[in-house]
């Protein structure tokens, strides 16, 4: 006789208290770790379907003896995906918010940050410049960076040029993403 486990999210919608349970908030240098802890909370909720795409949504109504009805099957998929919407959104820093502001589901958020965050940075060019012995400062790296943009950019560098005080190569990444976001 075999025993088999029902998911969690059949039959009840599952809310994420992420001051609680996902604590974390996603900033610019952060992503590996928030990952971590929301793929651990996806996983041991059976959720994780959600944010791979691998739990589709299923249709809006259901045909019977040519009666076409409500799937309240959908209804619950699309509930459980906006609380799910809803705790990624609360786990971002507010400067990150702009980037998932036009997504509709918890996959397409999830699929946004993995794109502008998991990516690899030009941070490890600057460290093996480090270990070469010839470091780059901060001016320089903001330089190249600027330089390197399109025009589709040209409203920010100028707004990072005339900027009095020397912008971070954080807080440059960050306006950087943010103004990608709005293009």
């Amino acid at each position: 006789m075999s025993t088999s486990i029902p998911s969690n999210t059949e039959n009840h919608l599952i809310t994420i208290n992420t001051a609680a349970q996902a604590s974390l908030k996603l900033t610019s240098s952060n992503y590996a770790s928030w990952k971590i802890q929301f793929e651990t909370l996806f996983i041991g909720y059976d959720l994780l379907g959600y944010m791979d795409g691998s739990k589709l949504c299923p249709s809006p109504t259901l045909i019977t003896d040519d009666i076409t009805v409500p799937n309240l099957a959908y209804s619950l998929w699309v509930r459980q995906d906006q609380l799910l919407l809803n705790a990624i959104v609360g786990s971002l820093s507010p400067s990150l918010i702009s980037l998932v502001a036009r997504t509709t589901s918890s996959h397409d958020a999830w699929h946004v940050l993995a794109t502008t965050y998991a990516k690899p940075s030009r941070g490890p060019l600057s460290d093996e410049l480090v270990v070469l012995g010839a470091p780059m400062d901060t001016d320089d790296l903001t330089e190249q960076i600027l330089d390197g943009l399109d025009e589709d950019y040209t409203e920010l560098v100028r707004a990072v040029q005339a900027h009095e005080a020397t912008i971070s190569f954080n807080e440059l990444y960050e306006k950087l993403l943010l103004f990608e976001a709005s293009l």
